[in-house]
């Protein structure tokens, strides 16, 4: 069994419920929708989509939302894409212009004055490097240092700057609202800087009537900076490398993600690491080896998961790059290391969390098969996964919506759970259900945890050892 979770992002390519269908038999754990492309109907379409072929196949599929962001993008192009080359003059403006190989708009009214000459500013993710020489009240002269192909709507960086920009635009609390009402699992939030950003999402989240939980994407200099303030705000995190590489040193980058998985454990969040995973699959049939190394990083490093961007929104063989993610962590996790896990520290010390430790060290023990978690919550699994105990947690929860998001917790199975009482008979009730799925055999020991919310009317934290009959 994969312990390792598989987002994919749902796009063109994989629109088709044929070429859906088969991600989801692949390994898809859950999926993204991407507010940064697409249009209000074309995501309600795929939401339901995707929640009725996960009903269909009797698969648990989460769904996060991730938010566009205040991110500093390029304006419409006269046409698809234009190439700048170096050397050439290049003129970036505030004025809602149609952009070609000589001038584009900006979507900051206020970049003039955020740079000054001799600065850099990055195009399309940092593929274009241009220069500034001048800067007049409505543009910004520029020379093409590293020429590229130019579309509409490409990301503007300006490394070293922290630009006075608000954390949510119209649009993104539009979109928070549309995730509200279609009951989304996650929402990840882009270029947030620090926890007064994550606060605000909760408000407005709030505001739209939900409780969605909320997953600060680490993409800024600044953010990396206050990453334990963020996340004491936050229920989970994205290593976002594309934006990141380009805020920061690239070399840098593998040891801040390195940093923020281990931050997350600490604070028993689940992570995702993305972008560029497996790059080379939106147009080859297979990765290249450093992307396979890449992947099995993450994984050893403790990622819960691993995220496919573009390889399943325009890729060419979308369900091809679901099957070689889930390889590759398998693998991966076969040499993974339990113990340093298991004895790694943590940032929230307490009852749950100590029984959390002490159900996987008695499950290493006993030879348990599995440690099951009644729970009414997602944070007694997640407690237990983040010990990366050897054994598959399953949780049982009357909740549909906690076990959609437990699908993004590392090594976490989430099925139904009846409305039993008392504690004996509902860990009788979770032991019938996890033979029936498979996951346990007559003869095998398990142990089962439960939290207060677990369904116990007496409040209490258990550790229980199980031989299935």
């Amino acid at each position: 069994m994969r312990r390792t979770k598989i987002v994919c992002t749902i796009g063109p390519a994989s629109d088709d419920p044929l070429v859906l269908t088969d991600m989801i038999r692949a390994g898809m754990d859950m999926a993204r929708i991407n507010f940064s492309h697409g249009t209000s109907g074309e995501h309600a379409d795929r939401i339901s989509r995707i929640r009725t072929l996960a009903h269909t196949l009797g698969r648990n599929v989460g769904i996060i939302g991730d938010l566009a962001g205040p991110k500093l993008r390029t304006g419409n192009m006269a046409k698809e894409s234009v190439v700048l080359k170096a050397g050439d003059p290049f003129r970036l403006t505030s004025d809602p212009i149609e952009g070609d190989w000589r001038v584009a708009s900006v979507s900051f009214p206020g970049l003039s004055e955020a740079v000054k000459p001799g600065e850099t500013i990055l195009l399309n993710d940092g593929a274009i490097d241009l220069v500034v020489e001048s800067v007049t009240a409505h543009a910004v002269e520029t020379r093409v240092r590293v020429g590229g192909m130019l579309g509409s709507h490409k990301g503007v960086n300006i490394p070293g700057r922290s630009l006075a920009i608000e954390a949510l635009t119209a649009k993104d609390r539009d979109d928070m609202a549309f995730a509200v009402k279609h009951d989304l699992d996650w929402l990840a939030l882009s270029f947030v800087r620090g926890p007064d950003d994550v606060r605000l999402a909760r408000r407005c989240v709030q505001q739209c009537g939900g409780q969605v939980p909320l997953i600060p994407k680490i993409e800024k200099r600044e953010a990396t900076e206050a990453l334990d303030l963020i996340l004491r705000e936050s229920e989970g995190v994205m290593v976002a490398r594309g934006d990141l590489g380009v805020e920061v040193a690239f070399e840098d980058v593998p040891f801040l993600q390195k940093m923020i998985l281990t931050c997350a454990l600490g604070h028993e969040v689940p992570s995702i690491t993305a972008t560029h995973m497996l790059e080379s699959m939106v147009e080859l049939p297979r990765p290249t080896r450093a992307e396979a190394t890449d992947v099995a990083t993450a994984v050893l490093d403790g990622t819960d998961a691993v995220m496919l961007s573009e390889e399943t929104a325009r890729g060419r063989f979308p369900v091809d790059a679901v099957r070689t993610m889930a390889r590759i962590a398998e693998r991966a996790e076969r040499d993974l290391d339990h113990a340093r896990f298991m004895n790694m520290g943590t940032q929230n010390p307490g009852v749950g969390s100590a029984v959390a430790r002490a159900a996987c060290a008695l499950a290493s023990e006993v030879g348990a098969t599995a440690i099951m978690v009644p729970t009414g919550g997602a944070t007694t699994p997640m407690q237990v996964s983040r010990r990366r105990p050897a054994q598959p947690i399953v949780a049982f929860t009357r909740d549909d919506r906690v076990r959609r998001q437990l699908a993004l917790v590392w090594g976490t199975v989430a099925l139904p759970m009846l409305d039993v009482r008392p504690a004996e008979e509902m860990i009788h009730s979770c032991v019938k259900a996890a033979r029936a799925a498979g996951l346990v055999a007559v003869g095998d020991v398990v142990v089962a945890v439960g939290g207060p919310s677990g369904g116990d009317t007496d409040q209490r934290n258990t550790i229980e050892v199980v031989r299935v009959r």
